[in-house]
């Protein structure tokens, strides 16, 4: 069944993961460039999004293996980004989602640093005298792209040896 431009949005999203398009490339050929039938037909899963719950940002860096191999740096890294976490605001199927939203650590000019420490950081490494604070997953850390759906209420101290 076809909800409200489901199965073009669908199509239209695949198109652009599986081939890299650009959105209205992929959006022409699956509406009226008459490709969603080979699209859909294509091996991976029609209805499936990469992505649909979790923490964006940890999500993407745990694609790479030299986030996966030093958490504690992605945890940085996520923190200058800013992410996005998804999650179930209910157990029914129909719930609606629950999104939180981490701001960049570095908005606007360089005298709005929201978190500890970041430039000194960033620019001395493990010669900086202060510590570096800042958020962290909450339970720990784990290369799992589907981990960190939580992140701590308080900034908190990193030590590694880069820093």
């Amino acid at each position: 069944m076809d909800f409200f431009g489901a199965k073009e949005g669908n199509c239209t999203v695949k198109q652009m993961q599986d081939f890299g398009e650009d959105w209205s490339t992929a959006n022409y050929a699956c509406t009226t460039g008459g490709s969603i039938k080979p699209t859909e037909a294509s091996e991976r899963d029609a209805n499936k999004i990469d992505f649909v719950k979790g923490n964006l940002a940890w999500y993407v860096l745990m694609q790479d293996p030299f986030f996966k191999s030093d958490t504690e740096f992605a945890e940085v890294i996520m923190n200058l980004t800013g992410t996005v976490i998804i999650s179930d605001a209910g157990s029914s199927d129909d719930a609606a989602s629950k999104i939180q939203i981490i701001k960049p650590a570095i908005v606007g000019d360089v005298q709005k640093e929201q978190f500890k420490n970041i430039y000194t950081a960033l620019l001395l490494g493990n010669k900086a005298t202060n510590n570096l604070q800042v958020y962290r997953c909450s339970g720990g850390t784990s290369s799992n792209p589907n981990s960190c759906t939580g992140i701590t209420g308080s900034l908190q101290t990193i030590s590694s040896p880069w820093i």
